[in-house]
């Protein structure tokens, strides 16, 4: 779909699309947007590590954490999770072969207890 002067978008749906598009360079260049979190598991992770240390004093290393979920999501959680090292990671999944997918997938059986309830 054009959106140029002569395109069947027209010219007000043309001048809304670079005005959107001159907007959100203009916010990633003046502010700290763009230095922030690059997903919902990672800006998760850092909300968990504000609110431990600010709201319950408690660093990553003491917490015990679960995580609902074995997919895509939960993969990423993990994932942010590790390098922290948080005392306890409990995954808790439907599928215990997705679960153990998963902690081979990030190279982490041997350190893991597997169990199915």
């Amino acid at each position: 779909l054009s959106s140029g002067p002569r395109g069947p978008a027209g010219k007000v749906l043309s001048r809304m699309l670079t005005t959107a598009i001159s907007a959100g360079k203009r916010v990633r260049t003046e502010t700290d947007i763009s230095k922030g979190s690059v997903s919902v598991s990672s800006a998760a992770i850092e909300l968990v590590e504000r609110k431990c240390f600010g709201d319950l004093d408690l660093s990553m290393q003491n917490s015990r954490v679960a995580v609902v979920g074995a997919g895509k999501m939960g993969r990423l959680l993990v994932q942010h999770l590790l390098p922290r090292r948080v005392k306890c990671i409990t995954l808790v999944n439907r599928n215990l072969e997705k679960a153990e997918e998963l902690l081979k997938g990030l190279g982490i059986e041997e350190q893991a207890q597997v169990k199915e309830i």
